[in-house]
């Protein structure tokens, strides 16, 4: 199903992030009168969101497979993008003079290969220890002590 939706996962989680964050900083400037560096920053810490208040409504209401799996894989990849947006205007508001949106697009693709890399490590090696004690049942009298946990 990834296969199918992955462009759609990333311009979500990319261009989608970027474009709430504005919307929703624009909006907290108009409506709440904050500064507009500090409404920018509320849309960036905001724009991340985690859709797991919608796995239970999957559940109850029939949607199509295609949908849920693009709306709950997007969130699994939006998180990257919502802290570097974040830390991008964080550091603005702060008068850091040293931000560059090819670093920040670096950052990124460094923190998305990362994230790819450990989570396929860590898939691999939960699914071959699940595979490893799949028929062992470890009760207390089948458990020996070796001689250094005595």
């Amino acid at each position: 199903m990834l296969k199918e939706v992955w462009i759609t996962i990333v311009v979500i989680a990319t261009l989608g992030v970027l474009i709430t964050a504005a919307i929703t900083g624009v909006a907290a400037y108009a409506i709440l009168d904050l500064p507009f560096i500090v409404a920018l920053l509320l849309g960036a810490v905001l724009a991340s969101t985690d859709p797991a208040t919608l796995v239970p409504v999957f559940r109850q209401v029939k949607i199509k497979d295609r949908v849920a799996q693009t709306v709950m894989s997007e969130s699994a990849f939006n998180d990257a993008m919502g802290a570097i947006v974040t830390f991008a205007v964080l550091g603005v508001a702060m008068g850091s003079t040293g931000f560059s949106a090819g670093d920040a697009l670096l950052d990124l693709l460094k923190q998305s290969l990362i994230g790819i890399l450990a989570g396929g490590i860590l898939g691999y090696l939960a699914a071959l220890l699940i595979r490893l004690t799949r028929n062992t049942v470890f009760l207390p009298s089948t458990l020996r002590l070796s001689p250094l946990w005595r």
